[in-house]
């Protein structure tokens, strides 16, 4: 059953990462909080309060591109925010960005299958980038298991 991805600035937590099928990509993500407060993380002079982990308790959504053409994956600690932005939600499309450009002038994908989409997922431990011809779909599952391929 498709499933509509969550509006809003959310801490999610990529959990997995694989591909399914030759040319797939599935994503699994888990709300995310903030635990161990007493617990610091220093990255260069900025230090961090907390851990932020997946919530086993909550539901987990699965993202899956049936035909990806290029993704990458970036920490999410090193990661620079583009000024273009959309604050409203933590998985954003890109009709035009860096990533789009540099796969464009990298591969032959547009003259095969067409148009190139640019999709951006921000995770509180990852920043997902993928470009593909279609969204994702996307898919509710439960909270607090393992997550065997569909």
């Amino acid at each position: 059953m498709a499933y509509a991805f969550p509006a809003g600035r959310r801490m999610f937590f990529l959990r997995e990462l694989g591909e399914p099928a030759e040319g797939s990509l599935r994503l699994i993500i888990t709300e995310a909080s903030i635990t161990d407060f007493g617990t610091g993380i220093l990255l260069g002079e900025r230090a961090e309060m907390g851990l932020i982990d997946a919530d086993d308790a909550k539901p987990s959504l699965e993202l899956i591109w049936e035909h990806y053409v290029s993704y990458a994956v970036q920490s999410e600690s090193f990661f620079i925010v583009a000024e273009n932005s959309d604050p409203s939600s933590m998985l954003v499309e890109y009709h035009a960005s860096p990533f789009l450009n540099y796969v464009s002038a990298t591969t032959f994908a547009a003259d095969i299958v067409g148009e190139l989409r640019h999709w951006e997922l921000s995770c509180m431990n990852h920043v997902i980038q993928v470009v593909s011809t279609r969204p994702p779909q996307i898919a509710l599952l439960p909270a607090g298991g393992s997550y065997p391929i569909r």
